[in-house]
């Protein structure tokens, strides 16, 4: 089972959590499918994996607006994403820290559909991906999962890291690893951890995805378009691989290209995505010098980034905008 808790917070931290199943059309529990856990915006916060009985869980949540999102589209089902809002109260200890109350434990089920063919996908057999784990490597892997969790970023890695090494096919801690190494701009990592990915499971948008990005920060930039590009042929719907492509192509100098991947990157997103509002903005203002498109993704960058501090800043460069524009 890959179920991953935590327990035993201390009173001083918030024991909220998001917890549920993930069910076939037959009302049969799915294991082995990634659950992701996305901030208000659409990034990335933990990834986890459905156990043996289809529960996933996140757990330690502070208050916030999330969304969860069920990648199951290897599996020939639909992606869903569902939203939740928690709402935390604290107050003084006697000592002046705070102390959570009133913590919530929101029950989230997902009952998936099948996946419906699109215009841009090639048709083909999906095929289930599954590996006979070693018991020893699986232990590194629970164990660096729950560190992550714990926010023991270097011991998860460090587990991750000795799982490979037991079992360098572990696809699964393969994929994480390079997460995890993405997050700390160890591209070369990333990339020898992304390119054993792809050759143990090709089929999969993410690994292609990892090492698309592992290759984009060590500026490879032709092999990197090249493996962004198998990630969107194989899962036309992904936000995070358009937006990629979309920056790679503005480096590359394809800037009509760049501009159709980030247009399609915001269309397919559910709700505002800063980071892709801000590089539309960029490409309009500095490339293709339509400075009043320029203007409008600015307006919505803000309206996606609301607590920014230095939005006067922002606002003084709509106004210039717009005024080359002669709006």
């Amino acid at each position: 089972a890959l179920f991953f808790g935590v327990i035993g917070y201390p009173q001083s931290q918030p024991n909220n959590s998001i917890a549920g199943f993930v069910f076939s059309p037959s009302r049969q529990a799915v294991d082995q499918i990634n659950v992701e856990l996305l901030d208000e915006f659409g990034r990335l916060l933990r990834r986890t994996l459905t156990d043996g009985s289809g529960r996933y869980g996140f757990f330690r949540m502070a208050s916030g607006k999330y969304q969860v999102r069920v990648m199951a589209m290897q599996y020939g089902y639909e992606e869903q994403v569902q939203e939740v809002e928690i709402v935390n109260f604290s107050r003084q200890s006697t000592g002046g820290s705070p102390t959570f109350s009133g913590s919530q434990n929101v029950q989230m089920n997902f009952s998936l559909s099948p996946r419906r063919e699109r215009d841009e996908t090639k048709k083909g057999s999906r095929v289930i991906f599954a590996q006979e784990i070693p018991e020893a490597a699986n232990k590194h892997y629970k164990q660096g999962i729950s560190n992550f969790d714990q926010h023991r970023s270097d011991e998860g890695i460090k587990e991750l890291e000795e799982a490979t090494r037991i079992f360098p096919a572990f696809y699964y801690a393969l994929e994480r690893l390079g997460q995890e190494y993405i997050k700390r701009e160890r591209f070369v990592n990333a990339e020898t951890v992304g390119k054993k990915a792809v050759e143990v499971n090709p089929k999969n948008p993410q690994a292609w995805y990892i090492l698309g990005y592992a290759l984009y920060g060590t500026k490879k930039l032709t092999e990197a378009l090249q493996s962004t590009g198998k990630s969107i042929e194989i899962d036309p719907a992904s936000v995070d691989a358009r937006f990629l492509m979309g920056v790679l192509y503005r480096q590359n100098s394809q800037y009509k290209d760049a501009e159709k991947q980030l247009k399609k990157a915001k269309e397919l997103a559910k709700i505002p995505v800063a980071d892709i509002h801000w590089q539309l903005a960029l490409l309009y203002n500095y490339n293709l010098k339509e400075y009043k498109l320029a203007a409008d993704e600015l307006e919505l960058y803000l309206k996606a980034m609301p607590d920014r501090k230095d939005d006067e800043i922002i606002k003084k460069l709509i106004r210039q905008m717009r005024e080359k524009a002669g709006a």
